[in-house]
């Protein structure tokens, strides 16, 4: 979930990284999973349905990408929105899609997913350093920017990791 505050954490930078480095650096983290999407395009030819379908692990393989593009779509990018039209707005996770991701080509959902990072991305881009203390809150936590871009970045992490356990035997 949300980091906290990032000006509380980092008034003047953090470590030997000033607050505009550290925002770069957490761009640069959020499209790299641009990048690992292009890369799961190639990968995922070679695998089955059984092995993208699977529950055996946890979420499906469809089910973890599918959840990653309505999460940057439905939730993320309308919530950095409203904080800065309003300064505070709330999600819950449950306004994200119930899409049946397992009856839909995984091409298509790599597409997805990779469509609304960049959307995402281009619009976290956007924001002037003064937008990035701006808050709002997701699932009853508040947090500003940085601390839901972070926050973000983990939910990726947490998701990668289901999609290596379904895959674990894959390859």
């Amino acid at each position: 979930h949300c980091a906290g505050q990032y000006m509380d954490r980092a008034p003047g930078g953090y470590g030997c990284m000033s607050p505009a480095e550290l925002r770069m650096a957490l761009l640069h983290q959020i499209g790299h999973v641009i990048d690992e999407l292009e890369a799961t395009k190639a990968v995922a030819r070679r695998l089955t349905p059984a092995e993208l379908e699977s529950r055996l692990r946890g979420p499906s393989v469809k089910e973890c990408y599918g959840s990653m593009a309505d999460r940057d779509r439905n939730v993320m990018l309308p919530l950095l929105r409203r904080m800065q039209e309003d300064g505070a707005s709330a999600y819950q996770e449950s306004e994200t899609s119930a899409a049946d991701w397992n009856a839909m080509d995984f091409q298509r959902i790599l597409e997805r997913a990779q469509a609304a990072r960049m959307a995402l991305l281009q619009y976290a881009k956007t924001l002037p350093p003064d937008a990035w203390t701006r808050t709002g809150t997701l699932e009853g936590e508040t947090c500003d920017v940085f601390g839901l871009l972070h926050a973000l970045t983990q939910h990726d992490a947490t998701l990668l990791q289901s999609v290596a356990k379904q895959l674990q035997r894959s390859f």
